[in-house]
């Protein structure tokens, strides 16, 4: 055992070694670097938050845009001249496949672009309104998870240095396991036993084991904090390196959206820093009023008023009018409205209907309005659903298919909690009453083979709803595609209309899913 523990005590110092080396050799680096600057290979947002943090907030999701447009997701066009509208840039998704390695906040500004752009390009302040649950807590949720991925950013050394310490950390366990058992085998029995004598083999092997591991931490903890701050100096004096020399350039100053493809990363990181205040500006969030809508359908995008006759006047024949979704909603009285791009002009309808359909049909789906004579209302059949599908190749997120405007339309007058799953595949939502739990809903994302061997271990039946849903155990609909499945769970014991809020969660998720309402019905 003796020439065991030697061994591992040699690794253990080779390890140190390295770390002090790792050390030298950013110190080195820091040395050279002060007299010819190199960029970082780290993402915009990862640099802002070292040297420029308070900037971040209101950066993010336009970094985030010029990033993807930087690495070909989207593509940024000048607008053409002369438009009404007198925007500066077109935005569009490049159809180009997600990859792994987006970050969640990436893939979240990703989705809706794609979304968004799927009838045509669109201007930057076109591309984040209507946000769900609302655009102010989008925003919020994209920047939050931005500042998350920046901080769990490891750099190359940091990687190394981090491999290093653990090695370091597991050959100190070991050696401190096998060197309390070689002390206890060559533990004797005191002549005579005392406070201050070791009494027993296993108070050999425990004041051994507690001595090398206090040594080993008391020399591995400092050196790891040490060389870690050294690489946290030397990214930061290499990044005020290259703001300094972003600063001076004017072009980045007055730089628009619409020059990220001549710019290239130059300017995702001036606008990540807060130097390109042009190219930000376009990307500011706010809510439409629902009075309003974008249109991408058209040779131009178009922003439309939404008129809402007070009283408008029966049908005194038959009405037809076909066109894509703008926007649907209530008015103040609850009777439903959708209102359709007619491409006749910039201004629209809000059209009162008979019935408006759960969950509501998507934006820039095809609906043909028909009113009879003598009606007011209009029926609403649909043509062609919106192509909602994402677009990465990564599983959806749970919150995202279930919203809080879905939960709230479900049990309305009900406080609700949104509580993260145990892992990123679930997400728990709790309605409570009164100060009491009321319901549950739980949406876990799994795959689709993992969601079809579910199937043959509890009693189900398919739905008559569009896609492929199970209904399991009367408490759970289960929604199965290609590459994923969704299972959604109402948990309670009063609740009422069970399966009606199951039905109507399942239509929002396969809509969010992409599944396309005219699929074949059950023979």
């Amino acid at each position: 055992m003796g020439p065991t523990i030697v061994a591992l005590a040699a690794v253990w110092l080779a390890v140190v070694a390295g770390i002090v080396a790792l050390g030298f050799t950013i110190r080195s680096e820091r040395r050279l670097r002060a007299r010819r600057p190199r960029w970082e290979p780290e993402p915009p947002l990862v640099a802002a938050l070292l040297i420029a943090p308070d900037t971040v907030a209101s950066t993010a999701v336009a970094t985030v845009v010029l990033d993807l447009a930087t690495r070909g997701f989207l593509d940024i066009a000048a607008g053409p001249s002369g438009a009404r509208h007198g925007f500066d840039a077109l935005v569009r998704w490049t159809g180009q496949p997600a990859d792994s390695a987006l970050r969640p906040h990436e893939q979240a500004v990703l989705d809706a672009v794609a979304r968004r752009t799927a009838a045509g390009p669109l201007p930057p302040e076109a591309l984040f309104v209507e946000m769900e649950p609302t655009t102010a807590r989008w925003r919020d949720a994209v920047v939050k998870d931005a500042v998350r991925s920046a901080e769990r950013h490891r750099p190359p050394y940091r990687r190394r240095l981090r491999r290093l310490t653990l090695a370091g950390l597991a050959l100190s366990l070991s050696i401190a396991i096998l060197g309390g058992l070689w002390s206890a085998q060559r533990w004797t029995r005191p002549s005579e036993a005392t406070d201050y004598t070791i009494n027993s083999a296993f108070e050999a092997w425990f004041f051994t084991f507690v001595w090398v591991v206090l040594i080993a931490l008391a020399v591995l903890f400092p050196l790891h904090s040490r060389v870690s701050n050294e690489d946290t100096r030397r990214r930061e004096e290499s990044w005020r390196q290259v703001e300094d020399d972003l600063r001076a350039d004017p072009e980045l100053h007055a730089a628009t959206p619409a020059e990220a493809g001549r710019l290239g990363a130059r300017l995702a990181y001036a606008a990540a820093m807060g130097l390109a205040p042009r190219a930000v500006t376009p990307f500011t969030l706010q809510d439409l009023p629902p009075t309003m809508a974008w249109s991408a359908h058209g040779d131009v995008p178009r922003l439309l008023v939404i008129e809402a006759p007070a009283d408008p006047p029966p049908a005194s024949t038959d009405e037809e009018v076909v066109g894509p979704v703008l926007r649907s909603g209530h008015d103040g009285a609850g009777v439903p409205w959708i209102a359709l791009d007619e491409g006749r002009s910039d201004r629209t309808w809000a059209r009162p209907l008979e019935q408006l359909s759960e969950p509501a049909p998507a934006r820039d789906s095809l609906l043909r309005l028909v009113r009879r004579p003598g009606s007011v209302r209009w029926s609403a059949v649909v043509l062609a659903a919106a192509g909602e599908r994402r677009v990465l190749g990564t599983p959806p997120r749970p919150a995202d298919l279930v919203t809080l405007a879905d939960l709230e339309r479900l049990f309305p007058g009900a406080r609700i909690e949104s509580v993260p799953g145990a892992t990123p595949a679930t997400h728990l939502s709790r309605m409570r009453e009164g100060g009491r739990p009321r319901a549950g809903v739980l949406v876990t994302v799994w795959s689709d083979r993992t969601a079809r061997a579910s199937l043959r271990m509890a009693p189900h039946r398919r739905l008559q709803l569009p896609g492929e849903v199970y209904l399991v155990r009367r408490r759970r609909v289960l929604v199965v595609t290609e590459q994923v499945g969704v299972a959604v769970d109402i948990t309670g014991r009063r609740i009422t209309d069970r399966r009606a809020k199951l039905d109507s969660l399942a239509w929002a998720v396969s809509a969010r899913l992409g599944v396309a309402v005219g699929n074949p019905p059950l023979p």
